[in-house]
Parts: structure tokens; sequence; C-alpha cells
């Protein structure tokens, strides 16, 4: 029979020249004679086998069409079996065998086939742009597969937001990789109906297996999408390509909201890093210590300026960039001003933050730390009576400077009336070696003064006798 006779043997030939790699992903089936009609023995293994009439039957639209005729393992007798012409129609004439085109059918695991690409070499996956998620278009009529391959592996260690800005590159670390010639980590893009719309070989794989990649947005419209990376050797526009077990994720692409790095002596928070267009966004915005908010702004992509209700916005179809001034929170004096020096410590009250001041100024001149105290409540501060004592009568200005450049002034003042003044509480005990001294002068004087008046008395009565 023709078909067994030439086209067996030929279409082992083909089948021992795939690559060692793809054929395990092609199983064989069982050839039986007694359905096709043909005068030969079961035939088992069988890795490439020509179609029937009646599988070829099964074959719809362009699938049928070659370019040249083919045969069917369908016989008509012994010479003669059912031949497909180019466009896909059914010829039953004889063929002789100078006349046969042999079209190889097998059976494919579908079970690891990832996805299909184009086999054209000028629009295949090497010769497309590195760094870069690619739009997908239409498929060339030259196609090649892309398996899972278990022998490729790919562990990727990053935590990724669900939510992807279009203007910052996902960066992605991963470790444990399987690396070599024209081995690359990967990335596809699949819509809701599961549809591939952007592929990138994104970098090669490090040699040492471990890395980092960068995967850019901003060629990709804004939607919901199912993030896949994974580790593809890519071999041309002949062989089909082999992937690892893909890492899935689900991501929104959305537009940014920037926050300026200007900002200073605060922070301002958003709820989310990205929104789509009409999603309200809620702000959060932190002074440092010592600082209040000085102005909030929200501008679009052209610089419009976006309106803001109660620290939420709205957000429109760009990204947004966010601005914001903090200035220094002016404390001051909230008690103890123009106060009187009168004998006793002088406290003074502000309502500043107690941690936050700087240098303690008298006259302008910064105060030594023994002469006060410094307590929490806002800021207590307490000049001591001791060092009052020291200063002359006479109006003084009192200014604290705070680490956030905030300051403030009083004044006290030093009268006649309280200064120097010695009080009971400040007497000291005598010395005993003092108290001494003073009772011996005491008793010499005393002494002398009756030995004058005994004089003075005797020659008196002695005058007053004569």
């Amino acid at each position: 029979m023709l078909w067994v006779l030439v086209a067996k043997d030929e279409l082992f030939n083909l089948y021992n020249k795939v690559n060692i790699e793809e054929k395990k992903f092609i199983t064989p089936r069982q050839l039986d004679p007694t359905v096709d009609g043909y005068s030969d023995t079961v035939m088992n293994d069988q890795y490439f086998w020509a179609l029937s009439f009646d599988e070829m039957l099964k074959v719809t639209g362009t699938a049928r069409t070659y370019v040249d005729k083919y045969w069917t393992r369908t016989s008509l007798n012994h010479d003669r079996v059912y031949v497909i012409n180019p466009g896909g129609d059914v010829n039953y004439g004889t063929r002789n065998i100078s006349d046969r085109m042999v079209r190889p059918a097998f059976n494919l695991d579908l079970s690891s086939l990832y996805f299909a690409s184009s086999a054209n070499s000028e629009n295949d996956k090497l010769s497309l742009e590195s760094k870069k998620l690619n739009n997908v278009t239409t498929l060339d009529d030259n196609i090649k597969l892309t398996f899972k391959d278990d022998s490729l592996n790919l562990k990727i260690d990053s935590v990724i937001d669900k939510f992807q800005t279009k203007q910052t590159p996902l960066q992605v670390s991963y470790s444990n990789a399987t690396y070599g010639e024209n081995i690359y980590l990967s990335a596809i893009l699949r819509d809701e109906n599961n549809d591939i719309k952007y592929y990138g070989k994104i970098d090669l794989v490090s040699e040492s297996g471990t890395g980092q990649i960068s995967i850019p947005f901003d060629n990709v419209d804004y939607g919901s999408y199912q993030l896949e990376i994974f580790v593809e050797k890519i071999n041309g526009d002949t062989i089909s390509d082999f992937s690892s077990e893909p890492y899935v994720t689900d991501i929104t692409v959305t537009n940014e909201i920037m926050i300026s790095s200007d900002i200073e002596n605060g922070k301002v928070e958003t709820s989310q890093n990205g929104a789509n267009s009409g999603e309200k966004i809620s702000l959060n915005v932190l002074a440092d210590k010592g600082y209040q908010l000085d102005t909030l702004k929200i501008v679009d992509a052209d610089n419009n300026e976006i309106v803001i209700d109660n620290n939420t916005f709205i957000m429109p179809n760009t990204y947004v960039t966010i601005y914001a001034t903090f200035k220094p929170v002016e404390y001051q004096f909230t008690s103890g001003e123009n106060a009187i020096y009168q004998g006793t410590d002088l406290v003074f009250t502000l309502d500043g933050e107690y941690d936050l001041v700087d240098k303690v100024l008298l006259n302008d001149k910064e105060l030594d730390q023994n002469h006060y105290i410094i307590t929490e409540g806002s800021t207590i501060i307490t000049l001591k009576d001791e060092y009052l004592k020291t200063l002359d009568v006479g109006d003084y200005e009192l200014t604290l400077t705070y680490t956030n450049g905030s300051s403030d002034t009083t004044t006290f003042t030093i009268d006649d009336n309280n200064q120097n003044v010695v009080t009971d509480d400040t007497i000291d005990n005598p010395k005993t070696f003092d108290g001494i001294l003073f009772y011996v002068v005491l008793g010499l004087v005393s002494i002398i003064g009756l030995a004058g008046a005994g004089i003075y008395f005797k020659k008196y009565a002695y005058i007053k006798t004569r």
C-alpha cells in the first residue's frame, strides 16, 4: 500500500529531525488498519502520521490549505489515496510516489502549551526590544509555540502591589532562576478575557540566577490585568520556546499620584499610590513637631490645579503631583510677662514644645544653663533666685528660641526695693568662734566701763567729804 510503504518511513524520518526538547511534548498514538482500510497491522507509537480522510473532514478553515498537495492516509486501492490539494479540497486521482507530499499530524500535549507567538524572523521574540512590554498584534501565518518546561526554574521574592502606575516601573526581585544563552525574564499581561495583550522579554537572567528586573508600564493602557512573570528560553524562529511555571498576580494599571520630593518639615500621605479617573482620594497631612501646614496644592500633567475639598480630591485622567509647604508654629509667652523680682524664683510659661527649646537668652546673650530650669507644660522656664540676686537693678529681656526657628521675648524688672534684700530664711547661723569672740569683746568693754565709773564715783565722794 502506497502510504504504508512510503509515507510511514518518511514521517518517521521527519520526527527524528525534531529538536529533542520539543519531542517530550509530542505524545504517540496507535493507527488501526480496520478504521482506515489499509492492509497492514496495527501500528503503535506513531509520533508523526498523515491524517485520515475522515479526520481531514473535521479540519476547518485555512488549516486544510498548504503550499502544495499532500496525502491523507486513507487509500482508494493499492496505488491510490485521497489527496488534499493546496486550496484544501479533496483529490481522488492516482498519484505517483514522486508526486507525494507528506504533511505530518501529531498529538501535542496541550496541558504544557503556554502561548503562541510569531515565527517570522522579522517579528519574533528575539527581534523585540528588551525592557519593554510590547502591544501584542495579530499573529503571522507562521507561528511558534511556547511550552512550560519543568526544567526551568524561577522564584519571585518581591511582594507586588495590586496597583501599578504607568509612570513608575515595577521593581521585581528574583532568585533560583535558570540562566544561560538566550534565557530571559519575560512577562505577559492578560486582559479580563484571558487574552494576552502585552508581552516583553524584560532582561537576560543574571549569571547568578538572582537579581532584579524593572518592568515599565508606560506603554500599557489603563485597566485591570493578570501579570505573569517567567523564565523563558527563546530559540529563534524554527524551534519552540520554553518557559518556567509563571508567577501570576492581578494588577491594575492606573494614573500615578506623585508627591513632590521637595517637601520639608512634614509629609503628605495618600490613600493609594495610583487611581483611575473619577476615584476619590484621601490625603493625610502630617507636620513635623513644631511645624504646621502652610500651603497644599495638587496639579495634573498639564499643570492644572485640582480642587481639594476637606483633604480629598477627585482623580483626573492623568497623573497628579502633590506639593506642600510647612511653616514654623510661632510660640509665645503665656504667663510671667513683665514680672518684678520679689526675692524668689521667677517662673515663665510659653505655649511651645519644651523639648524643642534651643537657647535661652538674657539681653541677647545666651544664659548659662545653671541659672535656669526648663520643664514640660508646654514650656516652663524658671530663673533661679540665687542668680537673680546677682543682677543689677534694671529691666531685662528674656528670649527663648526653638529649633523650628520660632522665638519670643518678654521682660522682667529688678528694682531697689527687692534687690539684695536679706530675709529671715537667708540669714546664716553664726559660727561658734564668731560668737565667743563677740562676747569676749563685749565683756572687756563692760569691765572697762565699770572701772571708769568706779573711779568717778570715788573721786566724787572724796570731794564731797572734804
